[in-house]
């Protein structure tokens, strides 16, 4: 009963989610100045990164835990749904089938939607896209690797001084998570890390 009453739960959560975002986009549809559009669709896709763990919950027999490898395929793909006829962005996700906590996934998720949605911010051409994310998990101690083949990092980039709301989620997620993180320069795109203790 308890696995039920849970499996429910998540149903319901997942639905007024997808309620909240589509009455933003039903807002964003009347709005005719681009830039509060473009706000409008981040802020759907932040929702979306949250409701699919839900869903993901929903869907197994696994009451508290998300296999994270299927998760952020399918996240990447979400993220770039309706571009260019609705393409297969090429991306890489080598996770292992490792299995995240739901107090771990949904701080996971939206670090990792944001990583994505900058690689749909930056790219040049969808077609040349490659998105490549790797985790390893060795003594309680899991390392992942996030990897775009975009512009990479801006010359003089600090995390704890810019003003990207982006980069103020994933440092605010990443605390919560008690993790470190790095954005490494000097190698082509951009080059994330985030150290995970348990």
């Amino acid at each position: 009963e308890k696995v039920i009453l849970y499996k429910e739960l998540n149903h319901r959560v997942k639905n007024n989610l997808m309620i909240l975002s589509g009455l933003i986009y039903m807002q964003e549809q009347t709005e005719n100045d681009a830039s509060n559009k473009k706000l409008y669709e981040v802020l759907r896709m932040r929702i979306h990164s949250i409701a699919l763990v839900h869903e993901k919950l929903y869907g197994t027999n696994e009451t508290t835990e998300v296999n994270f490898q299927d998760y952020l395929k399918e996240l990447i793909q979400l993220n770039f749904e309706g571009l260019e006829g609705k393409m297969a962005i090429p991306s890489t996700v080598d996770w292992k089938a490792l299995k995240v906590p739901i107090d771990q996934a949904i701080p996971l998720a939206l670090i990792f939607n944001e990583l994505i949605n900058n690689v749909k911010k930056h790219a040049v051409n969808y077609k040349d896209t490659h998105i490549e994310i790797t985790a390893q998990q060795v003594n309680g101690i899991t390392k992942i690797i996030f990897n775009d083949n975009g512009p990479g990092l801006p010359d003089g980039f600090n995390i704890d001084e810019s003003g990207s709301m982006g980069i103020k989620i994933i440092h605010l997620m990443a605390k919560q998570l008690k993790a470190d993180i790095d954005f490494v320069k000097g190698q082509k795109g951009l080059v994330f890390e985030l150290i995970l203790k348990q």
